[in-house]
């Protein structure tokens, strides 16, 4: 199991694709991704039953020893 997948302009894939390969605990979609790009992919991540935290709606993101957590400067 992964425990993130960060998906960014420099690269998007299919998340169907990817999840023959990853089961995220949770998916990150990057500031740099267009708004539809972030939609469409947080609605195909919802049916594979992923966590989403997109950073553009909800700030910066910071991982840390032992688990996740999220910091939004707003």
């Amino acid at each position: 199991m992964v425990d993130l997948l960060w998906v960014t302009n420099k690269r998007v894939v299919s998340l169907a694709d990817a999840a023959r390969l990853w089961h995220p605990r949770l998916l990150v979609l990057d500031a740099s991704l267009p708004s539809y790009q972030r939609k469409t992919l947080a609605q195909e991540a919802e049916t594979l039953g992923w966590k989403v935290y997109d950073v553009a709606e909800q700030g910066a993101f910071r991982v840390a020893l032992g688990g996740f957590t999220s910091h939004s400067g707003r």
